[in-house]
């Protein structure tokens, strides 16, 4: 019985994965509405052919890669659980300490480390189609960094709300549920508070912006749009990718208004402040608490 549920189950991610490819590159129509026609939000008026070519295939080929990772994820944790893989990794974990919070430990790691194994296929595939595309500028080695840090930060995260959970269950056996909910509000603005502070430098270098001229321009825009930030933060990304960007991100006074060099470096200032303008108006129409909201409910 379990043999066919997996089968089942195996059968219904391959049809998925074919209805995905036929849609993303037969079904989809991805021309632009004719009233955008020549206007500025036209690619035509600002990219050749052999750029359009490009960017349509590498959008299709990112695309198909997140619509068959994530259902990929879920088949995987699946299998592990009905074919009993999770119990010998529970077995393990029994063997290894006689106290609840280190076999917590153990099983999560083996769990993880599996997981991350699994899933490295589509993760090194999408890192090579970005270094194909000239869209990452990413050694091999320092993105493995970046995934070794990837990993341990989410197990990390994961021990301390499965810990809770664990004791949440024992605490309140019929409103568990609840309680981990209602934990999860505090949680996860306590995780975007600390986040621009603690885990993103993790990852990259951030350093006030050396051009004071711009930094006081952009703080001018920060002002009106009641932003408490006091610096603008440039971080290194060209030694990652080719691509733009720039952010407002954090809660209250963590708030950070960074600045990828790469858009430093490729844009004029003109530009750049309209960036800015547009990524403070996220900030102001409260698009990251809408999102916390969201993600709460």
């Amino acid at each position: 019985m379990l043999r066919k549920w997996a089968f089942r189950a195996v059968l219904l991610y391959l049809l998925l994965g074919i209805f995905f490819y036929a849609y993303l590159y037969f079904l989809a129509d991805s021309s632009l509405p004719h009233v955008y026609k020549g206007s500025s939000a036209d690619p035509e008026t600002f990219m050749n052919g052999r750029e359009l070519m490009l960017s349509e295939e590498y959008s299709k080929i990112k695309n198909l890669l997140f619509f068959l990772s994530t259902p990929y994820e879920w088949l995987f944790y699946f299998l592990i659980l009905i074919l009993g893989v999770s119990r010998s990794f529970e077995r393990w974990s029994q063997a290894t300490s006689k106290f609840r919070i280190l076999q917590t430990a153990v099983y999560l790691f083996w769990l993880s480390l599996l997981s991350n194994v699994v899933i490295f296929p589509f993760q090194y595939i999408s890192y090579r189609i970005s270094r194909s595309y000239d869209i990452s500028t990413q050694s091999f080695s320092q993105w493995m960094k970046d995934e070794l840090t990837d990993f341990w930060v989410n197990y990390l995260t994961m021990f301390i709300i499965i810990t809770v959970l664990y004791w949440l269950i024992r605490k309140f056996p019929k409103r568990w549920w609840l309680a981990a909910w209602s934990l999860s509000v505090p949680f996860t603005i306590f995780m975007m508070f600390i986040q621009p502070v603690l885990i993103d430098p993790l990852y990259n270098d951030f350093t006030p912006l050396k051009d004071k001229v711009l930094e006081a321009k952009i703080l001018s825009i920060a002002q009106q749009a009641n932003i408490p930030a006091e610096h603008v933060y440039e971080v290194d990304m060209s030694s990652k990718t080719n691509s733009l960007n720039a952010y407002v991100t954090g809660v209250g006074s963590n708030s950070r208004i960074v600045l990828w060099d790469t858009t430093i470096n490729k844009l004029s200032e003109k530009e750049i402040l309209f960036v800015m303008a547009h990524e403070m108006a996220h900030y102001v129409e409260k698009h990251i608490y809408i999102g916390i909201a969201l993600y709460l409910a």
